[in-house]
């Protein structure tokens, strides 16, 4: 369950407040509800296919099967060659946009944390971009290199604590402000927001946030391959683990986002953290260290699928394992990611953007179509 909840919480969590600030608290819920409640029907889908696809193996042995393994190989199976071509783009897109996201966050809250604790804001060790590189090659790329996301599940359980801490250290700061950030300098007109707090704020707002909860339960490309790790297979165990995470992903966001929406209000910014910043704080520096850790620890689940649907387009065949093409492909995704991420400074636009586009493509359409 640790590699399932890790690939839906994330840094999707982040925006969720100012889900809350766009909705209101009654509609953010519902919103919320929802995509949770559609994100796991999708999933059953999605595993029926994967059953559907199951074959004998090679000699027949009793209790052996071969099945679907991945999300392109869905593709290949249901829809064809060239379809599934078309489709490999789509999903290494809406993988590689995860990866993108999680390191441009981590260039957000990492760097403020080390340059106040060392008081050495101009050193160049603890710029952006250095401290990126230094995350991304020395946890991101060899926790990669690993052939099996059940070798995660340890970093996913250490990923789901520091979550954990965070959401405490967000309804800390919110009880002990008494909901008020008037002290930090971000003064809001709140007698008109808690007119729509509560309830319902339906607006053009609204377009641009479901994307973003879309993202939020992003998870489904690594099912097949999850399923296929399971040592008891079955939809319904699945299903039990999926239900379970999703329940904890949901009760996470709706805290943390309804904690946070009622202390800032409409000064909520697109990445909650950079509302808390007193980085000489030692519960908040280490809130922001913890979800950079978070984040690191749950890239590798998102490079995975990527990787294979690279190697899959250049290809256009399955190919049996090998390091050095397994190590190039890594390292080069990791690489050119890591630039765009140093480019491209505002996390909340690639939420909205994948969330909208593939990332609706990749837990709704495709899973249904899967199954028809």
């Amino acid at each position: 369950m640790f590699n399932v909840a890790n690939l839906t919480l994330g840094s999707g969590t982040l925006s969720l407040p100012f889900v809350f600030a766009a909705t209101g608290i009654g509609l953010g819920c519902v919103l919320l509800t929802v995509c949770a409640i559609a994100a796991g029907f999708c999933i059953l889908l999605l595993t029926h296919a994967v059953e559907a696809t199951s074959r004998p193996s090679a000699g027949g042995a009793a209790g052996s099967a071969r099945m679907a393994a991945s999300y392109q190989d869905l593709a290949r199976e249901f829809f064809g060659r060239r379809t599934a071509m078309a489709l490999d783009v789509l999903m290494t897109v809406d993988t590689w946009s995860s990866i993108l996201a999680y390191l441009i966050v981590i260039g957000d809250v990492i760097p403020p944390v080390l340059q106040a604790w060392f008081d050495a804001p101009d050193a160049w060790l603890l710029h952006r971009a250095t401290v990126m590189a230094a995350v991304a090659g020395g946890i991101i790329v060899p926790l990669s290199l690993l052939r099996s996301l059940d070798a995660l599940r340890f970093t996913s359980g250490a990923a789901l604590l520091c979550m954990l801490y965070l959401a405490g250290v967000i309804i800390h700061a919110a009880i002990a402000s008494g909901f008020d950030d008037t002290a930090a300098g971000n003064v809001n007109n709140k007698a008109d927001v808690r007119a729509v707090a509560y309830g319902w704020r339906l607006d053009g707002a609204f377009l641009f946030v479901y994307p973003i909860v879309t993202f939020a339960y992003t998870s489904h490309i690594q099912m097949p391959a999850a399923y296929g790790e399971l040592r008891a297979r079955s939809v319904s165990r699945l299903m039990g683990v999926v239900w379970s995470a999703i329940g904890i992903c949901t009760v996470f966001y709706a805290t943390v986002g309804i904690f946070a929406f009622l202390t800032f209000y409409n000064g909520v910014d697109g990445n909650v953290f950079n509302n808390f910043t007193d980085e000489d704080d030692a519960f908040i520096g280490a809130a922001k260290l913890a979800l950079g850790l978070t984040l690191a620890f749950s890239t590798p689940l998102f490079v995975y699928p990527t990787r294979e649907l690279i190697i899959s387009l250049v290809y256009r065949r399955p190919m049996p394992f090998a390091w050095f093409r397994h190590s190039l492909v890594t390292a080069g995704l990791i690489s050119f990611t890591l630039v765009m991420a140093i480019l491209i400074p505002s996390v909340e636009d690639v939420f909205a953007l994948s969330g909208a586009t593939t990332g609706t493509c990749s837990v709704y359409i495709l899973p249904t179509l899967f199954f028809l």
